[in-house]
């Protein structure tokens, strides 16, 4: 177990989210608000912390969440900001990715789930 937090990618940089990680080790670090200058970082920071995690709505450049489920795997990725943005696009983006529907599952519930350490739906 451990605390849960959330960090918006444009409200800080990359440098204080790998000090953060690195201080903080039992953290569960969520990155929110992501796009696409945001993937050339994402990469080794999430090979190199066990406990960051990426929020997908924001990463909707083409094959991304498909590459970041094959480099780093699908476990760091959870679906959300629901409520700031219209939901469409972050529906298809998981629904239509090129990766595999146990895959899309864990994005979609069972990898918040985990971070909460309970279940969300029956």
């Amino acid at each position: 177990t451990g605390t849960l937090a959330l960090m918006d990618a444009d409200q800080s940089d990359w440098e204080t989210v790998h000090a953060v990680c690195c201080e903080h080790p039992g953290l569960k670090l969520v990155i929110t608000n992501l796009y696409y200058r945001h993937a050339r970082y994402i990469f080794p920071l999430l090979r190199q912390h066990p406990r960051l995690y990426l929020e997908t709505s924001g990463l909707k450049s083409f094959c991304l969440l498909q590459t970041l489920c094959e480099k780093v795997g699908a476990e760091k990725l959870l679906f959300g900001n629901l409520g700031t943005f219209s939901p469409g696009s972050a529906v298809c983006l998981v629904s239509y990715a090129c990766i595999s529907e146990n895959e899309k599952e864990a994005i979609a519930a069972r990898n918040l789930e985990a971070l909460l350490e309970r279940k969300l739906v029956d």
